[in-house]
């Protein structure tokens, strides 16, 4: 549970401490917190969201900052939801914010969230 030195999060977007293992779950492949990688196959995904089964909103931030440029938000959730058993149920539902970034900074992509949910 070390935190690792500043610039080391750069590889994550903006510079925030985060610990060793945080990292390298981020980081690593099909490790605990990689289950947003849009490299995953469909089978990895299903692996990692296919237990959810109850009513799913996946709400996505279209300007996310940790979301690299190439990764096209939409889509991988739209993959995130097949993937889901709640997705075969007609109970996943994909609510795109278009602009607040990951944090939904601004206080429109607040109000659409929060309407939304």
């Amino acid at each position: 549970e070390e935190v690792m030195p500043r610039a080391a999060s750069l590889l994550l977007g903006p510079p925030h401490a985060v610990t060793a293992y945080r990292f390298n779950s981020l980081t690593g492949r099909m490790t605990d917190d990689d289950m947003f990688s849009s490299d995953l196959t469909d089978v990895e995904l299903r692996q990692k969201l296919g237990h959810i089964t109850i009513p799913t909103l996946l709400a996505v931030s279209l300007d996310d900052e940790y979301v690299p440029e190439f990764v096209d938000s939409q889509a991988l959730a739209s993959r995130m939801c097949t993937a889901m058993a709640a997705g075969s149920l007609g109970l996943a539902e994909i609510f795109p914010i278009e602009e607040g970034g990951h944090g939904l900074r601004l206080a429109t992509a607040q109000r659409k969230f929060v309407d939304g949910v």
